[in-house]
């Protein structure tokens, strides 16, 4: 059973990493039109690939989420946050 709990837990974490990885890099095509004031194009339009303003943000948020859920997850989560509580608390 705690084989179970561990092995969810670990999918829980790798799906959202994958997640977060796809999310940043993922482009959505923009298009530059050069554009006079009397409504010329004086070039050709230029189509761009760029990420999106909400890329990063959503890659990081989606990170945090899976770590935080994988802490919640994993059986042992009081030993595993005891330890890191010890050691940050004797990092000064």
């Amino acid at each position: 059973m705690r084989f179970r709990k561990d092995l969810r837990a670990w999918i829980v974490l790798a799906v959202a990493f994958v997640g977060a990885v796809w999310l940043y890099s993922y482009r959505t095509s923009f298009v530059i039109s050069y554009v006079d004031p009397d409504g010329r194009h004086f070039h050709p339009d230029r189509h761009l690939r760029v990420q999106p303003w909400w890329g990063t943000p959503a890659a990081v948020g989606l990170a945090v989420i899976g770590a935080a859920l994988f802490v919640r997850l994993i059986p042992a989560r009081k030993r595993l946050l005891r330890i890191c509580a010890s050691r940050l608390t004797n990092v000064s």
